[in-house]
């Protein structure tokens, strides 16, 4: 189990990093499978894990996130990149909700991170 989760860590970091480096099909297919991982992972594994869906879906919203800097100049992928980055931070905050107050206490920074990310970015896509 701890193997599996460091994984999924890992995984979910690599794949905004491949998105800065401008591998799009491949930080984009790492970051869904991820999601799917975590999501599975935390279903199985109960309230512990469940901490793992929200991040998974604030690391797909980095993915958008940096694909979308990733451009020399102003591309015309930037703004859809951003808009779905968007919606991933949205869903990630949605999954912090639904785990209560264990989220809004222990993973706090982490809420508040996404937050700002979620900001810049509905700012960025205007």
């Amino acid at each position: 189990v701890v193997l599996l989760r460091q994984k999924l860590t890992d995984d979910g970091l690599m794949a905004p990093l491949l998105a800065t480096l401008g591998d799009r099909a491949g930080s984009l297919s790492l970051a869904g499978e991820t999601l799917s991982r975590a999501q599975q992972f935390a279903a199985a594994n109960g309230s512990t894990d469940r901490f793992l869906v929200p991040r998974a879906w604030d690391w797909h919203g980095t993915v958008y996130e940096n694909l979308a800097r990733g451009h020399q100049g102003p591309g015309e992928q930037d703004i859809p990149d951003l808009r779905q980055a968007v919606e991933y931070y949205r869903k990630a905050l949605e999954q912090w909700g639904k785990i209560g107050s264990d989220a809004t206490g222990r993973f706090a920074a982490e809420i508040r991170v996404t937050r700002a990310k979620l900001a810049h970015c509905v700012k960025a896509a205007r």
